[in-house]
């Protein structure tokens, strides 16, 4: 039905220093998620804590998956 778009990138909007907001550009939840996740490691090593919020996401699954990541 076009609900979710195949083959797209994470798009990253904005940035601070532990924070990453990402645009999803409506891409598989779960993927994006991870991707999200990817960019956030770096940060909460560097930090101590960092936070990440997506945008035009669809479903992404079980949040307590990405905790225990």
């Amino acid at each position: 039905s076009g609900a979710i778009v195949l083959g797209t990138e994470l798009s990253i909007f904005d940035k601070g220093a532990p924070c990453v907001v990402g645009d999803a550009q409506w891409g598989f939840g779960a993927v994006q998620t991870r991707r999200l996740l990817d960019r956030l490691e770096p940060k909460a090593r560097a930090e101590g804590i960092a936070l990440g919020t997506l945008r035009q996401c669809s479903h992404v699954g079980r949040l307590g998956e990405y905790l225990e990541i």
